[in-house]
């Protein structure tokens, strides 16, 4: 297989770093990456419920500039993050308070939240 280095054009930058070999790929080949290796980020399946559920934990993770203040600043009180003190809040409707040592701490064991 022959190999091409890729130069810049007169008067061009160079974008990429031009001692960067290209193999020339074989007919029948467009270059791209091969599909049996490539996993999607939602799998070999569901890629509708994977974008329904990402749009739904977008929407449930935000609100108003207000909301997300307070959230950020009664997580930060009870030392959790953003996610994990949302994610309680959403699952039981009810706020943390710092004083709620055993909830916090096994919230905190549960793992970060993604």
């Amino acid at each position: 297989m022959r190999a091409l280095a890729v130069e810049p054009l007169p008067g061009e930058r160079a974008t990429h770093d031009p001692a960067a070999v290209w193999h020339l790929a074989s007919v029948g080949h467009n270059g791209g990456p091969p599909l049996d290796e490539h996993v999607p980020a939602w799998g070999v399946n569901g890629v509708r419920s994977y974008f329904t559920w990402r749009a739904a934990r977008q929407k449930a993770f935000s609100g108003s500039r207000d909301a997300v203040l307070r959230r950020l600043r009664r997580a930060k009180a009870c030392g959790l993050t953003y996610e994990q003190y949302t994610s309680y809040l959403l699952d039981t409707g009810r706020h943390l308070q710092p004083e709620d040592v055993d909830l916090i701490a096994r919230i905190k064991a549960s793992g970060p939240a993604e």
